[in-house]
């Protein structure tokens, strides 16, 4: 389909998606500090995801 890469983001603490997306063959690059905050005032970090297809 032409496509290079794909990119995705997962929130630190849901460890089980994180793997299920390396199984697939992505890889972590980057982490946002305090990505997404809370109704109670809480902020959780995000992992950003990449793979990358070889031709």
């Amino acid at each position: 389909m032409g496509y290079e890469q794909m990119e995705l983001g997962v929130v630190e603490g849901n460890d089980r998606a994180k793997a299920l997306y390396e199984r697939f063959g992505f890889e972590a690059t980057g982490k946002t500090p305090r990505a997404l905050k809370y109704d109670d005032g809480s902020y959780k970090d995000e992992y950003t995801m990449i793979k990358i297809f070889h031709d």
